[in-house]
């Protein structure tokens, strides 16, 4: 190895990981396309893809074709894309409420998925149920464990109080995790923070080409509230890894005091769980009817699984609660489009899909701050039924793409 410079094999595994970044990005690529991005030679490019495709990671799609464009004489160019079947993964999310599991390709279309209550589950009761959905999943769907590429695990800065029997004070609650999995699985195991792994997903899985966004902010808006810094495809922590910590922005200094010490921190304003309280103390047979009726008079049902949720909102206590707490959604985003200046800000979570109308949002937004949010705010492409979908991003991204598709 020559000690100024990078070895051969550190050489092709870098142009390989380049050339699988192009063609995550921009969609399936040809060889002088490949070759003019990454300012290599054509005979290079013609080369790597050439292995790759012998390999099973790459193949021919066919001739590329532009609208409106005439027959040419001469050899037309040919795409080359990923293929998704070659490798599968599984993903994994553990939050406040549930645990998720989902088998998916590498274009991140899901086989199979399975959920359960993690109200009553410790640490080593969700990892028996990860395995044994894992075993079921891959022989539901004829596979087995040489197909997998490894297990993306997710979990929330909430979800840490779901492990308060662990002793921090010896190692890092990721890394004991970690191990935990290994002991268990004997594929490749990576442990990330939710939301920035939903953000990687987003980047990853999305296939409109055109618009994918290179800078973007990605706010998760379910019973949690956390956002993900991405630039240039890149997740951005900050100096002191707290960057996109959302939930703390003050927007209302004379609101209540958060668990963080500070007052009228975003979260206090927009938790669900908050507003469900808020809920509760309103609700009344004759002042929330629809809820009422759709609850059959029990208050301990109201949450937000409520089949037709949106229509809640005919109760006028309960959509005035709701605008309130948009009211401080729109302060944040107002902030991040001036602050930041991202490409797109992207929404994600069961309140966004159940609830939330951006026409609604977009007219809280004009009035409260004389902003438009069309053209810069935008739904995830990831259905929150889908949330595996993060750890399978993850799985992507660390144990192929980084890798320039090699294998260990």
């Amino acid at each position: 190895m020559d000690r100024n410079g990078i070895s051969k094999l550190d050489l092709k595994r870098l142009n390989r990981t380049e050339i699988l970044k192009l063609i995550t990005r921009y969609g399936a690529m040809s060889r002088i396309d490949i070759a003019h991005n990454l300012k290599l030679t054509r005979a290079a490019v013609t080369i790597i893809t050439n292995e790759m495709i012998e390999q099973g990671l790459l193949y021919e799609k066919g001739e590329q074709k532009s609208a409106g464009e005439k027959a040419s004489r001469g050899r037309k160019k040919i795409l080359l894309d990923i293929h998704e079947n070659y490798r599968f993964s599984f993903g994994v999310v553990i939050d406040q409420t549930k645990l998720h599991i989902g088998l998916a390709n590498l274009k991140g279309q899901t086989l199979d998925k399975k959920s359960v209550s993690v109200q009553r589950l410790n640490i080593y009761e969700m990892i028996d149920f990860i395995y044994r959905s894992a075993q079921q999943i891959l022989s539901a769907n004829c596979l087995d464990w040489k197909c997998i590429l490894g297990i993306g695990i997710c979990v929330s800065q909430n979800t840490v109080t779901l492990l308060q029997y662990v002793d921090h004070h010896k190692e890092d609650i990721k890394t004991y995790l970690k191990k935990l999995f290994e002991m268990r699985f004997s594929i490749p195991v990576m442990i990330e923070g939710t939301t920035e792994s939903l953000a990687l997903a987003e980047m990853m899985f999305n296939t409109d080409f055109y618009h994918k966004p290179k800078n973007m902010v990605f706010i998760r808006y379910g019973y949690d509230v956390d956002a993900a810094i991405m630039l240039e495809d890149s997740i951005y922590k900050g100096s002191h890894n707290n960057s996109g910590w959302f939930p703390h922005l003050v927007v209302d200094a004379h609101g209540e005091r958060c668990e963080c010490g500070k007052i009228g921190c975003c979260i206090t304003k927009m938790s669900v769980f908050r507003i469900i309280d808020k809920i509760k103390q309103l609700y009344v047979q004759g002042k929330t009817p629809y809820l009422y009726q759709a609850t059959g008079g029990n208050i301990n049902k109201i949450d937000f699984s409520i089949e037709n949720l949106k229509n809640i909102l005919i109760d006028e206590p309960v959509r005035q609660l709701y605008e309130e707490a948009l009211k401080y959604l729109t302060t944040v985003l107002d902030n991040i489009l001036i602050i930041l200046d991202p490409d797109k800000v992207v929404l994600f979570g069961f309140v966004f899909e159940k609830i939330l109308d951006l026409e609604m949002l977009n007219a809280i937004m004009e009035k409260e701050h004389n902003c438009s949010l069309k053209e810069k705010v935008s739904l995830s492409v990831i259905p929150d039924s889908q949330i595996h979908l993060a750890g399978n991003g993850l799985c992507v991204k660390k144990f192929l793409i980084d890798r320039g598709g090699f294998i260990n």
